[in-house]
């Protein structure tokens, strides 16, 4: 089975208070996106597609060469998150894959446990999604106004890697471009709105999402937390 993981690293990071995209924040020293690239490079993909924004590749091509790596396809992104991956799937179209993997750059813990259970998934099931479970109580709110209380049981909070069979994602987001429709917020969405099945993976409550300028506090605990139990990330 040949595989090719995408990175999605073309977000401007505007949320985030910093004066480059959150992708070049440093974590012990490497920008964040290195240590997305990590775990990919130990498991043998197959292709490595970084996808960047055009106006910080110089940059990204600089960290790449400082960090002495090499085999990563780097890539200019598109307007939205979809449209990103949309350039991805049609760089890989000559590159006979039979499933992708799709990662955002902003969760660099996601742990070679996880990429294997997805890949391993997709042995069997032409998708595969990490999800946790809510350890909170999750209300519905309109206005600051609580409507209702929501079964913890029935939800799942959704991270990537996402795993598919290359040829489903690949007919989906042509059927989305198709309709019109750009700005997905993530790869299982696009599946789900054309009525295929999304089969799931338990996810990981470290594979933290780094979205505004505090997470940083908590991604430095969950980096020396996975370093101290030398889990493999």
């Amino acid at each position: 089975m040949k595989r090719a993981i995408v990175i999605l690293a073309g977000g401007r990071g505007s949320r985030f208070g910093y004066d480059k995209p959150k992708q070049f924040a440093r974590m012990n020293g490497k920008p964040m996106f290195i240590w997305s690239l990590m775990v990919p490079m130990s498991l043998n993909f197959d292709h490595i597609v970084l996808v960047f924004n055009e106006d910080w590749m110089d940059e990204a091509i600089s960290e790449l060469e400082m960090e002495d790596i090499h085999g990563v396809e780097l890539i200019g992104g598109g307007r939205t998150r979809q449209l990103s991956v949309w350039n991805a799937l049609k760089y890989l179209e000559r590159c006979d894959v039979d499933v992708v993997l799709i990662h955002d750059a902003n969760r660099p813990f996601a742990t070679c446990d996880l990429y294997r259970r997805v890949v391993s998934d997709l042995s069997k099931y032409d998708s595969c999604v990490p999800i946790v479970k809510p350890r909170d109580s999750v209300y519905e709110m309109e206005d600051s106004v609580v409507l209702g209380l929501m079964k913890r049981e029935s939800l799942g909070l959704i991270q990537t890697p996402q795993g598919f069979r290359y040829d489903l994602i690949m007919k989906c987001h042509e059927m989305a471009i198709e309709e019109g429709k750009e700005d997905f917020p993530d790869d299982s969405s696009i599946l789900l709105h054309f009525g295929y099945p999304i089969h799931t993976t338990r996810g990981e409550l470290t594979n933290l999402k780094i979205t505004f300028e505090e997470d940083m506090s908590l991604a430095k605990y969950i980096l020396q937390f996975l370093e101290s139990k030398s889990i493999k990330f």
